[in-house]
């Protein structure tokens, strides 16, 4: 891979980052609305807010991605770099501490469904 072909792939990957992060925000407002009006507890809004994680992921990479390979590579990539922008973004807003032992978990657990997005997307779009 050429340097252009580097600078692309950091591109489609940074794409799919920010729609990604976009589509956490929406999900969250929305869930949020739904835990006032029901008034969920703390054993419904985790489990589900991991699965809207894995679901921002994915469609970020299947919006981000334009051209049909590398979709491990990236996917690993912007699952990554998606989550440390979101563990970021969210201990800022809670004001809770950055480096936690849960936070890398959840690093390690986003880097893979990101590679596993980024593979069924390209999949998906042959």
């Amino acid at each position: 891979m050429g340097r252009e072909g580097g600078k692309k792939l950091l591109f489609e990957v940074a794409r799919s980052v920010l729609v990604a992060v976009l589509a956490t925000l929406i999900f969250i407002l929305i869930f949020a609305l739904v835990v006032k009006l029901a008034e969920l507890t703390e054993e419904v809004i985790r489990p589900v807010n991991q699965v809207l994680k894995v679901l921002s992921i994915f469609i970020g990479l299947f919006f981000g991605m334009r051209e049909r390979e590398k979709g491990l590579v990236k996917g690993l990539l912007a699952g990554a770099f998606y989550t440390v922008l979101s563990v970021l973004i969210f201990s800022i807003l809670s004001q809770k501490p950055i480096f936690t032992s849960g936070n890398l978990i959840e690093l390690v657990a986003g880097t893979l469904i990101g590679g596993l997005c980024g593979s069924i997307t390209v999949a998906l779009r042959k």
